[in-house]
């Protein structure tokens, strides 16, 4: 083969190599601010369109209520809205209902989808004038010990401008009577709830007890070793095959060198 040909080689495939990446960046369409022939860079065609609100507006939302309390006690769940602008403003004021609370029936249930899950929530509409606040409030009553998360409460007026408060929890513990109830554990009822006993949660603790909650060899007084958790078998991949890249490269390799024989033997 001569130093000509081998070059022509070469030149082929390092424009195929081209042609390729340009397949794989457009296999979408071109982007609609390029024309066809346009000569572009990758930065050029990527652009960035943030979208501002068409009409901004200046208001807040913030919840309050008590961190702590017992079960079946009634707290109550204060919703400030604010409107910190210079112009009458109508918004909607949306609460997710949380698990693990027992709510009045006088406040109407929707419903909102998230994923595959069907979300109840309350909303009240409001009209927020320059400078004023408003709060809404509503009472809860908690059905067992545990945490009480609450979501964002969602602010949005009727201009599409979305404000959220700050996501908040409850710490139900419970009221000591020197029994450990159901649904009472080490975690929110110590007192009557000691280390080692049958609460639903394999606490670790060395106490002497072997915790009735704990697999066998993880509590630190069985004196056992955990049996160890076999890993899953590992999925074989397919190795060693040339990805489509590489398959076109080859195959121009291929067609040159046929093409450098074939000239030789005219």
């Amino acid at each position: 083969m001569t130093l000509k040909k081998f070059l022509l080689v070469i030149l082929a495939l390092m424009m195929l190599g081209g042609t390729a990446s340009a397949i794989s960046l457009f296999k979408d369409g071109l982007p609609a601010n390029l024309s066809a022939g346009a000569n572009v860079t990758i930065a050029e065609s990527i652009e960035e369109n943030p979208q501002t609100p068409a009409h901004v507006t200046s208001l807040a939302v913030e919840r309050t209520h008590p961190g702590n309390t017992t079960p079946a006690s009634v707290i109550t769940i204060s919703l400030k809205v604010s409107n910190r602008g210079n112009e009458r403003v109508r918004a909607r004021l949306a609460e997710d209902q949380r698990p693990g609370l027992v709510y009045p029936d006088s406040i109407p249930v929707k419903y909102h989808n998230y994923e595959a899950m069907r979300i109840p929530y309350y909303s009240w509409d409001l009209i927020l004038e320059p400078g004023s606040t408003q709060t809404i409030t509503y009472r809860v009553k908690p059905d067992a010990v545990g945490m009480v998360a609450f979501t964002a409460a969602l602010l949005t007026d009727e201009y599409g401008n979305q404000v959220e408060s700050a996501m908040t929890n409850i710490r139900v513990s419970c009221i000591p009577n020197g029994i450990c109830d159901a649904g009472e554990n080490l975690i929110f009822c110590p007192e009557d709830c000691p280390s080692g006993g049958s609460d639903g949660i394999c606490d670790g603790v060395p106490d002497g007890k072997i915790d009735p909650d704990c697999l066998p060899g993880v509590d630190p007084d069985s004196g056992l070793t955990p049996t160890p958790t076999p890993a899953p078998a590992s999925i074989p991949t397919k190795q060693g095959l040339p990805g489509a890249s590489a398959a076109i490269t080859l195959a121009t390799a291929a067609i040159a060198i046929f093409l450098v024989q074939r000239s030789r033997t005219r």
